[in-house]
Order: C-alpha cells, then structure tokens, then sequence
C-alpha cells in the first residue's frame, strides 16, 4: 500500500492494519513505511534500487539503447551517455544532481559494437580494442583498453595515456585516494574514479572454471556463467578485472591540463612472463555511497557489482582454490542518513544492518562478524585501521545457500547499537561498518 505523505501513510496503515510505503519520502536508495504499531521503518540501500524516468519510478535498467545523444542507459540511477561514434563525441558523459563530467579518450572512436549492458570499440589503436560497461545498479561505467601485444602498448598514446575530462560550472577536479574525483562547493565527490589498475592473461594458463575478480567498480561475472564447456575463454570476464591468478598491478595517476594521467605499470610490460593481452582501466562513479572489499593480498575492490565475500583463502594449488592465501573483508558507507541523524537515538527502537550472501564453501556454519569503523574511501586497503573498530551486534555462525542461484539468496543480519556514539552524523548523514569471519574461519 501507498500513501502520499506520513500523516496519511500513519493513519491508512493504523485502519487496514498493513504498512504503507510514504511516497514523498522515496528515493533512488531509501523506502519508508509506516507501520500499524504507529511506528516508521526507513530502508536503506548501498545501491540504488530504482529510478526516475519522465517524472515515473521505475525499475534499473542497465540496458544500453540508441538515441538521438549517442548510446544511452535505458534507465539509470545517474544520467549516462555513450559515443555511437560521431565525431567529436566524447566517450562518455554523465549527470547527477545538475552535475555534469565527462570523460574522453586519447583517440578517435569508431561506431561501437552493442551488447546488452556492454559496448567495444574495435581496433581504437592497431592492436588495441576499447570496452566499455556500465555498473550493475547504473551509477557509473568501467572503461578498459584491450591490448594484444607490447607493440601496441607502445604506442604514445597507450605508453603515454591521458584521458580529457571536463566538469560543469561548480565542480572542480582533483586527485583523491590514487584516483581523482570531481568536488562541489561543499566538498561532496559528486562524481570519483578509484585508482586505476592494469591486469594480464595469465590466468588463461590455467585450469577453467576461473573466479573473475573485480577492480575498479562493475560487475565482470554479471550476466555469465563461467563453466568447464567453456574451457579458457574466460572473454567477457575480463571487461573491468582480472581473474584470479593473473598479475596485476594498481597505477599512478596525475591531474594536468583538464586530463587524467595514468602511468603503466614498466615493469609488467616488459616481464616477459606477462601474458597478453593487458587490461587497463579506469571506472567512474556518481554512487552515493561507497563499499569495498580488501585483501591481505594487495588487492581492493571498490564499489563492486559482483559477490565477494568475506574470509580466508587458506587452499591453493587446484583450480577449484586459490591462486594464492589470502584473507578478505567487505565494508560499506552509507551516505543520505540525515533523517536517522536527526533522531534522538532514544527513539531508534531497533535497527539491523544486512548482506544478502550468494555462496558458501562449506556446509558448515562458519562465524561473521559485523563491525563500526571508520571512514572508506576508493583508497582504502588491508592496511585501513580495522583493528581500532567497535564491533555491534556480535558475531554470528552462519551457512549460505551453494550456488549463485538467484532464489536461494540467504540474508545475514546483525542487530545495530543506536546508542548516542553510533547515530548517523547529522551533517554527513553517513554510516560505516564491515564484516569479516572471525579469526581461523574460512
């Protein structure tokens, strides 16, 4: 049931004894209810959940369509439109709030190819192939250049590459956390790019069944499944990040001239163990809130679409493990929480923090623990400040269904401590908290 505003929600769910959603309050992450108890629930999503489309709600949709601008997101929660290759047309521009980036590369474009929620722009540079894919919950893009050999990688516009970029009146550029961001005048990142990356084809030397990896923000595995019949072509895998057992490596970036500067990786590129092609990005993102995962191992991935998860990698040597040992933790930050800051925390009669979980490697219920801590950011890694942390709602043991089925999704929940040291700020309307298996848990 819907109501237009509280008062009518309080007293329509009171009547019929149901909860009722109060419309004035719905956003692109947020869902408020009133309930029949005279009380309000408020949802909050890390992702946005839905969108806008000529003044109507409605579901995302990440598909990619032609207009008369280039190649749109049928429906995003943040404005985005891609070059059909016209020239002139920038590879990509965004908008949010008024806001305006966008984002151009070093070369001339060629009409795409178009699949799905994915595009590639053959041969933009001899040996060189551009794909481009927008994010699961459609506020941002991952960008990679595809390149096949070292004679390709050494040309001076992939040795020396530099991405233009232009942001509208009362936004200004800058270099954050390895990558850069685009700031208004309150210092809001209304549009950040974590620090780029660079990975190889190593892993195609190895046993199938691979587990693609992220970096950078998008979802490689969305809409695929990797299976033996499929042996090495992991192809698609690869749109924004390596795959487990590849070498990788994060890279240098550098603010000049309205353009991004992004230094290779030289030691990859002339290791002659680096398999090709190489893949090099960056993403951008206009999310609101940021989440991460970190590994003892090096790597982090920043605003991810796909499931990772929480634990340690104790087993290698045997495609169905680990390329190497390694331990993982998740963490998220909340933005747009104003209307719990402003709540006495007296008033907060309860509150749970969830994750829907995908998979489990064993039958046996291992144990999860939820944390407060402090703030991430694109740059945050395993070396972050974990250990200064409060841990809420305690630790609990937990078995997620096998498998990636959609329709055996498990929820993990932990009750959240309001007390007055734990309600949202006011002024950034933010909350921050990771999990991680307690310590020898896989």
């Amino acid at each position: 049931m819907e109501a237009a505003d509280e008062a009518t929600a309080a007293a329509l769910a009171a009547s019929c004894g149901r909860e009722v959603e109060v419309l004035e309050e719905r956003t692109e992450f947020q869902t408020l209810h009133a309930l029949p108890d005279g009380q309000m629930r408020l949802d909050t999503s890390i992702a946005a959940v839905r969108t806008q489309v000529s003044g109507e709600w409605a579901d995302i949709d990440t598909t990619l369509v032609e207009s008369a601008a280039g190649i749109e997101v049928a429906a995003p929660a943040v404005e985005m439109v891609f070059s059909d290759g016209s020239p002139g047309q920038p590879l990509a521009s965004m908008q949010r709030d008024g806001h305006q980036l966008t984002f151009d590369v070093p070369f001339d474009l060629p009409a795409p190819v178009v699949y799905g929620t994915g595009l590639e722009y053959p041969d933009v540079i001899d040996g060189v192939d551009l794909l481009v894919s927008v994010n699961a919950d459609a506020t941002g893009f991952s960008e990679v250049l595809r390149v096949e050999s070292p004679q390709a990688a050494a040309d001076p516009r992939i040795a020396d590459l530099a991405f233009p970029i232009t942001v509208s009146d009362g936004l200004e550029l800058t270099e954050a956390d390895g990558g850069f961001a685009a700031v208004d005048s309150e210092g809001e990142r209304v549009f950040r790019s974590p620090q780029p990356a660079m990975w190889d084809s190593r892993a195609d030397r190895a046993a199938p069944n691979l587990t693609p990896r992220l970096i950078g923000g998008m979802s490689p595995s969305a809409g695929m499944r990797l299976t033996s019949d499929e042996g090495l072509r992991i192809g698609a895998a690869r749109l924004a990040a390596p795959v487990d057992g590849d070498a990788w490596a994060f890279m240098d970036v550098a603010l000049e001239d309205q353009a991004v500067q992004v230094g290779l990786d030289e030691e990859m590129l002339a290791d002659p163990s680096t398999v090709w092609p190489v893949y090099v990005d960056p993403s951008v993102s206009g999310s609101r809130s940021e989440w991460v995962a970190v590994s003892s191992a090096g790597w982090k991935h920043y605003n991810f679409s796909s499931d990772d998860g929480v634990g340690r990698c104790g087993t290698t040597g045997s495609p169905m493990y680990c390329s190497s040992v390694f331990t993982e933790r998740l963490a998220w930050q909340f933005t747009g929480l104003q209307a719990i800051g402003n709540v006495d925390p007296s008033n907060v009669t309860s509150a749970t923090f969830s994750v829907y979980g995908t998979h489990s490697y064993s039958c046996t219920a291992s144990p999860i623990e939820a944390w407060w801590t402090g703030g991430i950011n694109s740059g945050t890694t395993w070396s972050f400040g974990w250990t200064g942390s409060n841990e809420f709602g305690g630790g609990m043991h937990l078995r997620l269904g096998i498998g990636r089925d959609p329709a055996n999704l498990n929820r993990a929940r932990w009750h959240v401590d309001f007390g007055s040291t734990h309600v949202p700020n006011g002024r950034s309307g933010q909350l921050i908290s990771y999990t991680q298996a307690r310590r020898g848990a896989n």
